[in-house]
């Protein structure tokens, strides 16, 4: 029998180790087992369609075709402040077309998860671990600034720690509470739970 796989793509360090963590806390809280998911990390959102055909090609696509894998659903997560200064998501990535070369493979399932505005503001949901972690007292509240990735080094700063993205963020991300940040991006993560099986 084909074994189901959902592929996440991301788009860079830190978004993968968040769906990392993200992942262990739905597997531990499922009612149900989920589906395999790969996290495949293109570092960034630069030649978006041809990044991700290649590594389907490369890595899946022959195991497919040998029925060894079922490819149940792509999903790609990208931070949506990387499309705040142009007019359309399209300037960027053009969505149809990542939709179409997915779907000419023959994987029928595709999901964005639009991360708003950066991972980092997702991170910041969960102040209260950030906190504990910096040894701030429980009642600091976010800084201000011009973005998620502004004030989430502001907090580092005043816990006397410099926040470095990507993998680094591996140091604290196992101590997120992660249904706090779901709780709060319930809406964007719906249809990525749907694809991997997960219920509460």
């Amino acid at each position: 029998m084909k074994k189901k796989i959902v592929i996440l793509f991301v788009e860079g360090d830190t978004d993968e180790a968040f769906f990392k963590g993200l992942l262990n806390y739905y597997r531990t809280t499922s009612s149900k087992s989920l589906l395999q998911c790969d996290i495949c990390n293109l570092s960034s959102v630069t030649r978006y369609v041809s990044k991700m055909r290649g590594i389907l090609c490369s890595r899946y696509c022959t195991k497919s075709k040998k029925s060894e894998i079922d490819i149940s659903a792509i999903c790609c997560s990208y931070d949506t402040d990387v499309f705040s200064a142009s007019v359309s998501d399209k300037a960027i990535v053009d969505w149809v077309k990542v939709r179409k070369s997915v779907n000419s493979l023959g994987i029928k399932n595709f999901y964005r998860i639009k991360v708003e505005q950066m991972i980092e503001d997702w991170l910041l949901d969960d102040i209260s671990s950030l906190c504990k972690y910096l040894r701030l007292p429980e009642d600091t509240k976010i800084p201000d600034g011009k973005d998620g990735f502004s004030r989430i080094s502001r907090l580092f700063l005043n816990g006397g720690k410099m926040y470095l993205k990507g993998t680094a963020i591996s140091k604290f991300s196992n101590k997120l509470n992660y249904k706090t940040i779901r709780d709060k991006r319930r809406d964007a993560l719906k249809q990525f739970e749907i694809a991997i099986g997960y219920r509460e």
